[in-house]
């Protein structure tokens, strides 16, 4: 997959409002936040060998995120924001001049984990595909 930011969660994150809207991945920099190449086959998927290397995601740096892993982090990340108690803990809130409204961030981790205490560790919550849907397995407490 490429390499990762080796400090504590790394600087990808994914992007979304209030009312949960998706806005993107980015690569969060100290002074300012560099949007991800969204990745995508222009072409009929069902034209696609199973060996092809085409992704769908979004590639930050040489990291690549995968739809499904994006959209699983977003859902967890859409939990905890709405029983947040603290202001400093994730999903964090962003702003930035000449972006309308607030937007709030959420970690994303090297080897599909889902951002949580434990994602420096080897047991983590990972997303599963389910046929065309994704589900969360919630073994372990984020």
């Amino acid at each position: 997959m490429g390499t990762f930011d080796k400090r504590a969660i790394g600087s990808f994150r994914t992007v979304f409002d209030l009312n949960c809207r998706f806005y993107g991945v980015i690569v969060r920099g100290k002074t300012s936040h560099r949007s991800c190449i969204e990745l995508s086959d222009h072409v009929n998927i069902n034209a696609i060998s199973p060996v092809s290397n085409i992704y769908r995601g979004y590639q930050c740096r040489n990291m690549i995120f995968e739809i499904p892993y994006v959209q699983a982090s977003l859902t967890v990340a859409r939990e905890k924001n709405l029983k947040k108690k603290k202001p400093n803990i994730y999903p964090i809130k962003i702003s930035q001049p000449g972006v309308d409204g607030d937007k709030y961030e959420w970690p994303l981790c090297r080897k599909n984990n889902i951002y949580g205490p434990n994602c420096r560790r080897t047991s983590k919550s990972k997303y599963s595909l389910d046929s065309n849907h994704f589900k969360i397995d919630r073994s372990t407490v984020i």
